[in-house]
């Protein structure tokens, strides 16, 4: 169908969206809801093939009895043109294999929240009698939103159709394939919920947990082995994790979860502190008896009398043992019968081979599909090319690990070997997928901290004390806002506040050691001047808040701080006349007082006496030296009474 053209009469197709090996995907816009869509068109070449068909309706009608969040809807379905198809719900996004591939390794909580949703879906479908039968990562799709949907219900049946061919009960994905599945088994609830600790295996680790060439090999590996440890590749998964994956994956149903609900509760719990010391889970005694393996040798006896019947004349052959054991009686009475039945034999070995050379000119082969991984689209265009190969599809994503331009995968994957002509899809690296970084200062950081982690970042936090932003609260980061970066290359750095910092105010003896005491806090002090004789100059006379008590940075402290008064020590004044004590007092901003008194034995303007004694000290601003000088004999004419002051 080409871009542009209507469909159904509803449906403008607007681009493929991939090929499978039943039908065509097709993005579209609802005409009538101008919604987009993906339409599911079941290929032509199978249109006439009943089996398909009703494979194809089956997914229509299991989906239509399946309402849920995390379940693609199917919108409408029906025959248009001899078409079969259906109108489903379109997810933008990916599936979870490309998820995995491009964001590998996957936050733990993550990985849980993805597995959560999905098993509510699978429960939902086992509770309306619904096995999916063929749950993988590439029918789980994440939408950008973080959606979780499940799809594909192609293969998907209900218990009451148990009774149906053993054919159908292997169809399926054969990586994620039960154990009973692989031996023929039918499908069951317990076969969904192996696959989804197949699933959680894949996330948790980045791999399958069987590989092999064949897909015959890993089935016999999910028969056989024991399933391997997800601690051995990654030691820092829980134990209470692993050991869900233990539990969905037992080889014996039995020992599986009874529901899906069951291995979701569980798996809710895994990360609890309370589960950290969690002992691993013993291995189940009875997988033993219920892994059996087919000896090789019984194989090959099944095949050597699959041959015999093709010729219903032909005898079953007898081992060498069982031939020389026999008594030679018996072996030449049955000569005759031999030498009857060797042309039977020879006739049905040349019709054998006939038909093996028959298969061999016409059978179309099958070639292995080239590694492209890591190279340039046109390199891997001839490689494939070159191996008689065609090239399909090419999309582009985005890729942690593989550089812009080069080839992250192919569908089938690469080493898949594959029928000659095979159309190949190429999944080309945009590069690594970058984000915008927010601005978070002033956001709480636990809370930043762990968005930050699911997204992939590496996240660090140094912590600081300060007086404007609250405890917990982010101060600074070292990634600027609005700057792109790929978070799964990107280490965040968080200054982180711790609040205002409590310090406990000492005793304070002098102004030099508050001070020191305050730079080195960051605390501001408020000083008070007190002139004192009773303490010593830069002395703390009080404080505020007193010794002992906690403040915070912001707090002022008060302090009340001695400033000494400078003494003068008084002279003698009898040597000095009035001018010269008063100028002795200006010089030491003392204050003087003269005065005059008559004297019979003071000569005229000489000293009679000082307030102050030599060598007394005096205050200066507050003391007064009083001096009283003589005005001669009391008959004196100039003996009045008379007197002078002057204050300096």
């Amino acid at each position: 169908m080409n871009p542009g053209s209507i469909f159904a009469n509803r449906y403008q197709i607007v681009r493929p969206l991939g090929e499978g090996g039943m039908a065509n995907v097709y993005l579209a816009t609802d005409t009538q809801s101008n919604q987009q869509v993906a339409i599911k068109v079941l290929r032509l070449d199978l249109q006439d093939n009943p089996d398909f068909v009703r494979r194809f309706q089956r997914e229509a009608q299991a989906a239509a009895r399946l309402v849920h969040p995390n379940i693609v809807k199917v919108l409408a379905a029906g025959s248009y043109d001899g078409m079969q198809y259906l109108a489903m719900e379109y997810v933008d996004g990916m599936d979870l294999k490309t998820y995995i591939a491009q964001y590998f390794p996957i936050p733990y909580a993550q990985v849980i929240n993805i597995m959560e949703q999905v098993l509510s879906a699978v429960s939902m479908a086992h509770n309306h009698g619904i096995v999916h039968r063929d749950l993988k990562p590439q029918n789980i799709l994440i939408g950008k939103d973080g959606s979780i949907k499940i799809v594909d219900f192609g293969i998907a049946i209900a218990r009451s159709e148990f009774g149906m061919t053993q054919t159908n009960a292997v169809l399926g994905s054969v990586h994620y394939l039960s154990p009973e599945q692989t031996r023929g088994g039918m499908a069951t609830n317990k076969s969904d919920i192996y696959a989804l600790g197949v699933i959680l295996f894949e996330m948790l680790t980045g791999q399958v947990p069987y590989k092999g060439d064949t897909a015959v090999s890993i089935a016999m590996k999910h028969s056989s082995e024991q399933m391997p440890s997800a601690k051995a590749l990654d030691p820092n998964i829980p134990q209470a994790l692993e050991n869900v994956i233990m539990r969905a994956t037992a080889k014996n149903p039995d020992n599986r979860y009874l529901t899906a609900e069951d291995m979701a509760n569980d798996l809710r719990t895994s990360l609890s502190p309370r589960r950290a010391k969690e002992a691993k889970l013993p291995p189940f005694i009875d997988d033993q008896a219920q892994t059996r393996v087919i000896p090789l040798e019984d194989l090959k006896s099944q095949v050597a009398s699959g041959i015999q019947r093709t010729s219903p004349n032909t005898a079953p052959s007898q081992s060498v043992e069982e031939t020389a054991s026999e008594d030679q009686s018996q072996l030449n009475g049955k000569k005759k019968k031999k030498h009857r039945i060797w042309p039977w034999i020879l006739a049905g070995l040349l019709v054998i081979g006939f038909g093996v050379i028959l298969v061999m000119m016409f059978w179309p082969g099958e070639v292995q599909v080239p590694n492209t991984r890591n190279q340039p689209l046109n390199t891997a265009e001839r490689l494939i090319r070159s191996n008689n190969l065609e090239v399909g599809n090419i999309s582009r994503t985005t890729s942690r690990s593989i550089r812009k331009g080069l080839i992250i995968k192919t569908d089938p994957n690469i080493g898949t070997h594959v029928a000659k002509r095979t159309k190949i899809d190429l999944i080309v690296s945009n590069g690594a997928r970058k984000l915008t970084f927010g601005d978070y200062v002033g956001s709480d950081y636990s809370t930043v901290a762990n968005v930050l982690r699911n997204q992939g970042y590496k996240v660090r936090r140094t912590q600081s004390y300060s007086n404007s932003v609250p405890n917990g609260q982010i101060i600074k980061q070292s990634i600027a806002a609005d700057k792109k970066v790929d978070p799964y290359r990107t280490t965040v750095r968080f200054t982180v506040s711790r609040g205002t910092r409590k310090i406990t105010v000492p005793t304070f003896s002098n102004l030099s050691s508050a001070q020191a005491w305050a730079t080195q806090n960051g605390i501001k002090l408020q000083i008070n001047y007190s002139q004192t004789s009773d303490y010593n100059n830069g002395d703390v006379i009080s404080q505020n808040p007193s010794a002992g008590t906690e403040i915070s940075a912001t707090t002022v402290v008060v302090l009340q701080v001695a400033r000494s008064i400078s003494k003068i020590t008084v002279p003698d004044f009898t040597s000095m006349t009035r001018d010269q004590a008063e100028s002795w007092g200006s010089r030491n901003k003392v204050a003087i007082s003269i005065n005059y008194q008559s004297s019979s034995t003071i000569e005229n303007g000489k000293l009679i006496s000082q307030s102050f004694a030599q060598g007394s000290q005096v205050i200066p601003g507050t003391d007064t030296i009083n001096l009283i000088y003589s005005s001669g004999t009391p008959d004196s004419s100039s003996s009045s009474s008379s007197s002078s002051s002057s204050s300096n």
